[in-house]
């Protein structure tokens, strides 16, 4: 699912107003992020599982553009897409 600039630039105007913080892993002050929501789905045994009470939880990911760390944002929880 992909998500409009204008709301993700909003989004993180609103939660980092001082902007993002340095990376914790390199201390690298850039991040970079892709507007499309990713899934995390509950691990299965390796197998993919549809349905049922398969937990996903919708993320948003900014990256470290130094070493590539990796911050996943709930796009439920921060008001990136509708909830239902």
């Amino acid at each position: 699912m992909e998500i409009s600039e204008s709301q993700v630039r909003a989004f993180l105007d609103r939660v980092y107003p001082q902007g993002l913080k340095p990376c914790d892993a390199c201390g690298h002050p850039h991040w970079t992020y892709d507007n499309r929501v990713y899934e995390l789905r509950e691990f299965s045994g390796g197998g993919l599982v549809i349905g049922g009470s398969q937990k996903i939880i919708p993320a948003l990911a900014l990256t470290c553009t130094n070493c590539g760390n990796t911050k996943l944002i709930n796009a439920l929880v921060a008001g990136l897409m509708p909830k239902g």
